[in-house]
């Protein structure tokens, strides 16, 4: 039986014996390690970001430090910076919406919300009203 957003099967999702929330994601934790392993970025999976009060707290996919910056840049050239937390998405949820709320008053940096297109990914960049580049 499949689940009600389409999630695959434990073992399609899984990478180096890690069960991901998604084949999308799997597959960027797979990219993210290669990067991290030729560029040198730090990737943190499932970093937790508490969102204005204690009970709100968010966990994403990944958190990225690049000590270059350039990744970020490419992508968005009005905005350079060398961290930020990356959420892979296949179907929005309610509660995701409401966490992208939360996000642009409370976060620490930029959100990227990935969603794979083809080979690539389509980006959408949340910037924290408060955030300071």
């Amino acid at each position: 039986m499949r689940n009600k957003y389409g999630v695959a099967p434990k073992a399609e999702r899984t990478i180096g014996g890690v069960v991901h929330a998604s084949k999308a994601q799997s597959y960027r934790a797979a990219q993210l390690k290669l990067l991290a392993d030729s560029l040198g970025w730090i990737v943190t999976p499932q970093p937790k970001f508490r969102l204005g009060c204690d009970e709100n707290i968010y966990v994403a996919d990944f958190h990225v430090r690049d000590p270059e910056g350039q990744w970020f840049h490419d992508c968005d050239p009005s905005i350079n910076v060398t961290k930020w937390v990356e959420e892979v998405k296949g179907a929005e949820t309610p509660k995701f919406r409401h966490d992208v709320k939360l996000w642009r008053k409370y976060g620490p940096c930029p959100l990227v919300i990935l969603k794979r297109k083809g080979d690539g990914w389509v980006r959408r960049v949340i910037l924290p009203t408060t955030w300071k580049a």
